[in-house]
């Protein structure tokens, strides 16, 4: 068992140096990704930095971002990666919060952190070249442990300001564990698509996979549609993860219907979960097998999955990579979010006690993946983590095979005449509409109801609220159909894609003195 993505790596360069690593702008080998990375090593202890230090990162994905991330390994510096859409002022806000005293910028993002009084490196195009001589690169580095904190990440702040989450080299081997168990046909000759931004566990973690795997990894700096299609097809990607907004961007893109999508065998999607109509059209469109996962930040992205055979099984397939064939599942499994992973427990609490199979609760999470604690923050890690439990703050339950259902998140229940409503339900429904582009649903005052359930949409015509209310009377109870509708032509979101439901909420609690009744 490995203990760290180094050794993974010191493993890849020892016996396959000529296959190629990095792909889509710079290019490098394994053998020569290694050397890179301890060159960067030596650079980092030139410029005086030592095992412990927090630097900031602020770039787009590319090759000097990953021999950054590798060479702070090899040197036990912790990068602190920071999230590229953020303003001026919560970029100096995480900054301050991690003891960066050096952010690593890359050029697009210099006007964030000018005049910040932190030291400003700018990142190259390309690999850094470094002033190391050619026998420091030979010196014998102490290989990282697998409690050593390999980076920092923070959480998108949705209901607070953004905490930071010290992820340790264990944690980020348990979760390529995880995904190795359920990734088919995954390793030599693969070639794996990284387009999701390295300021989330998922652009991390599809990159470290793809080092575990040996594959070919083809980084694409930032998420575009046009640029993710001629990826696929001209470096004929077999494997990679799309969340899916990005799926959906991609299928309907102008060059998508004529776009060689052949070469793919398996995508990994995550952040949120994906409708029935969108996941029937991104496999008629893409062909290739699928896997979910769902997690937080502070589970290091991976708690539960929904596998590959789930997967054929809702869709009734077979699969794109093995022999595997989808069967009628017994109940309706494709609104879940799967199963716990490997080295995972779930439990669903409500009111200090354990849950049964189909009671509603808070979802706690404990094993491998979960991070010890919050960087610098006592009284969150009072609420949130208990005995290696990790108080996640979603709402669901389990069914009686060990699936997980998401409901919402804690603090988005809504509650009409004493019925709770959770909006992410509400929402799943009124997404199956072929006329509703994007919807997010909240609780405003009622006089009757204390709480009315209010749909925020995005569509391609007019709708009036009684409309809703008779589609598809068998779909959705009365009661948690939405009272009020509001037409608006783009959801707010945070930095992450996250609905800002509060920001929605806002302007009708406007005087009330408190926002829920």
């Amino acid at each position: 068992m490995y203990h760290s993505l180094i050794e993974v790596l010191e493993y890849r360069a020892r016996f396959s140096p000529d296959r190629m690593a990095l792909q889509g702008g710079a290019e490098a080998t394994y053998g020569e990704l290694k050397a890179l990375s301890v060159r960067m090593a030596g650079q980092l202890r030139s410029m005086g930095f030592e095992p412990g230090d927090r630097v900031g990162l602020l770039a787009f994905n590319d090759a000097a971002a990953i021999q950054l991330l590798l060479g702070s390994a090899y040197a036990g510096v912790i990068p602190v990666i920071l999230n590229w859409r953020l303003s001026r002022e919560e970029t100096d806000f995480i900054l301050e919060d991690a003891n960066c005293n050096t952010v690593f910028v890359g050029k697009d993002f210099l006007p964030l952190v000018a005049d910040s009084g932190r030291r400003v490196e700018e990142m190259p195009v390309g690999f850094w070249s470094s002033e190391s001589t050619e026998s420091s690169i030979q010196d014998a580095w102490e290989l990282p442990g697998r409690d050593q904190t390999f980076l920092q990440l923070y959480t998108s702040g949705t209901t607070s300001r953004p905490k930071g989450v010290p992820m340790s080299h264990a944690n980020v081997m348990a979760l390529l564990e995880q995904l190795r168990l359920e990734v088919p046909s995954f390793g030599f000759g693969s070639v794996n698509l990284v387009c999701a931004p390295f300021f989330h566990i998922a652009g991390i973690g599809i990159l470290s996979l793809g080092i575990l795997g040996g594959a070919t990894n083809v980084i694409v700096p930032r998420f575009e549609p046009g640029a993710v299609i001629d990826a696929i097809q001209t470096h004929r990607i077999s494997h990679g993860l799309m969340v899916p907004a990005m799926q959906q961007a991609v299928i309907n893109h102008p060059d998508a219907e004529k776009a060689d999508f052949s070469s793919l065998k398996h995508l990994v999607y995550g952040a949120s979960p994906i409708s029935r109509p969108l996941l029937e059209a991104a496999h008629a469109r893409f062909q290739c097998d699928y896997t979910q996962a769902y997690g937080l930040t502070e589970t290091t992205g991976v708690a539960t999955i929904l596998s590959v055979q789930d997967h054929l099984d809702i869709l009734g397939k077979e699969s794109a990579s093995t022999i595997a064939q989808g069967k009628s599942p017994k109940s309706d499994k494709s609104s879940s979010a799967g199963k716990a992973a490997a080295g995972i427990e779930i439990q669903i609490r409500s009111e200090g006690k354990i849950c049964e199979a189909g009671q509603t609760g808070e979802v706690f999470i404990r094993g491998a993946t979960v991070v010890d604690s919050y960087w610098n923050r006592p009284d969150e890690n009072r609420e949130s983590f208990d005995n290696g439990w990790f108080a996640s703050g979603d709402i669901g339950y389990l069914d009686d095979e060990g699936y997980l259902f998401l409901m919402d998140r804690k603090n988005d229940l809504i509650i009409s005449k004493g019925e709770k409503i959770y909006p992410i339900e509400v929402e799943r429904f009124l997404a199956e509409h072929p006329d509703i582009n994007d919807v997010s649903v909240v609780g405003i005052p009622d006089d009757e109801y204390g709480e009315a359930v209010c749909a925020f949409i995005v569509a391609n015509r007019k709708f009036d609220v009684q409309e809703l209310r008779v589609w598809q009377p068998d779909g959705l109870a009365q009661y948690k159909r939405p009272r009020r509708l509001e037409h608006i032509d783009v959801l707010p979101r945070n930095p992450s894609g996250k609905v800002l439901r509060r920001q929605l909420r806002e302007p009708f609690w406007a005087g009330e003195g408190r926002s829920i009744h």
